[in-house]
């Protein structure tokens, strides 16, 4: 019996430790995911000498093949030394029903995430200067190592998943 709860202590303070040693960005992505409000923007910033702000947006979810949910957040951040010279990069997370992170697309552009999931695909649905181009991916067979989101007729950008272990 005290080897159980010893082993039970061991095991909420491995917990804990989990948490403490996650950086903010993940503990941001995690909050968001947890309200669960989908199309809903947060906006995180760490107040210091420069810009480190991250915005997050819950898509929803995709529904596999396999009966699981994939959680989509769009992440932008910025950083710089002041706020009208900040920069920005996009990132598409994706995360298992259990909120583990499974990796993410890095988009390099904040103009480049998607606008919305419908039907089980996340869609990039542009209409700007740059771009006029729409896209549809599929998450429910699996996660794709790379992507291509087309921009327009003259093209568009493959992004490759960067996995997590």
């Amino acid at each position: 019996m005290i080897l159980l709860f010893s082993f039970q202590s061991c095991m909420k303070n491995e917990r804990v430790k989990t948490q403490l040693n996650k950086d903010f960005p993940e503990k941001c992505r995690e909050l968001v995911l947890k309200e669960n409000a989908i199309g809903e923007k947060y906006i995180f910033k760490v107040t210091g000498n420069s810009v480190n702000e991250f915005d997050v947006t819950y898509l929803g979810h995709i529904n596999t093949i396999e009966h699981d949910n994939l959680h989509i957040l769009n992440v932008s951040s910025y950083f710089g030394n002041q706020e009208d010279s900040k920069r920005g990069t996009g990132l598409l997370y994706i995360y298992n029903d259990k909120y583990e992170n499974l990796g993410y697309y890095n988009l390099g552009n904040v103009s480049a995430l998607p606008s919305y999931i419908k039907n089980n695909l996340i869609v990039f649905d542009y209409n700007n200067e740059d771009c006029d181009g729409r896209t549809e991916i599929s998450l429910v067979d699996s996660i794709p190592s790379e992507i291509f989101v087309n921009c327009s007729d003259k093209g568009g950008d493959i992004y490759v998943f960067t996995k997590l272990e």
